[in-house]
């Protein structure tokens, strides 16, 4: 009877080898990511809870999805994690699994957040202002100048709707924009609030406005950044 040579020497299968591989392979980025999170302060912290069934939409900044983001917390670079940034609680959440291999998101300190970049959008933390009812957070740098920058406190609040006989609830974005000059905030809720702000040339900056149409055209933070940097020219 004919054997063949790797039944005799136990040789694996090109299958056998291929489960091999993936089984090591899973083992060794199981092995790192443990070695990682023993040495990394970054996951330690409160689990994060969705307890937003029913509302329509999402309470999560751009998507609804782990965004792979980069972060310098507090001070130690990480340059690409998984995260979600819940804007209705203003939650930074780290996704993370637990022993049992089940998701367990991990909230981070917004304090020992230096800078936080989802996508193209810069966070960092503000310790706010009282007399504005500026929260302390995270806020998004729109733009950063040389006497002027420009923040946009990205939030989202639950609306409930009842039409008839039906009553639902919808997540709405409703961004706050807040300008920082001369070490004071200010808050911008138009272009108006904007000149008001950016007095010492106001005449110039109603003319820059009136000419080039920003009221009624364009994006409203693509307007404010276009006109601010308008102002430092001056």
């Amino acid at each position: 009877m004919l054997i063949l040579p790797s039944t005799v020497t136990g040789q694996p299968t090109e299958k056998s080898r291929d489960s091999l591989a993936n089984y090591t392979l899973k083992e060794a980025v199981s092995l790192y990511d443990r070695m990682i999170k023993q040495n990394s302060f970054i996951y330690s912290g409160r689990i994060y809870t969705d307890n937003y069934e029913g509302i329509r939409g999402h309470p999560y900044f751009m998507e609804d999805s782990w965004i792979r983001c980069g972060i310098l917390y507090n001070k130690e670079r990480f340059a690409s994690l998984l995260l979600r940034y819940d804007i209705y609680k203003d939650l930074v959440i780290l996704k993370d699994f637990n022993e049992e291999g089940r998701l367990s998101p991990i909230i981070l300190n917004n304090q020992h957040i230096n800078t936080l970049y989802i996508q193209n959008h810069p966070f960092i933390y503000l310790e706010g202002d009282t007399l504005l009812h500026m929260i302390p957070g995270l806020y998004d740098v729109l733009y950063s100048g040389v006497s002027v920058n420009l923040f946009a406190k990205r939030k989202k609040e639950i609306i409930e709707t009842a039409k008839w006989n039906d009553l639902w609830e919808d997540f709405q974005e409703n961004d706050i924009y807040y300008i920082e000059k001369d070490g004071s905030f200010h808050r911008i809720k138009n272009l108006n609030s904007l000149v008001k702000a950016l007095r010492e040339h106001k005449k110039e900056m109603k003319g820059y406005i009136r000419n080039n149409n920003l009221k009624y055209t364009g994006n409203f933070e693509e307007n404010l950044i276009q006109a601010i940097g308008y102002f430092e020219k001056l």
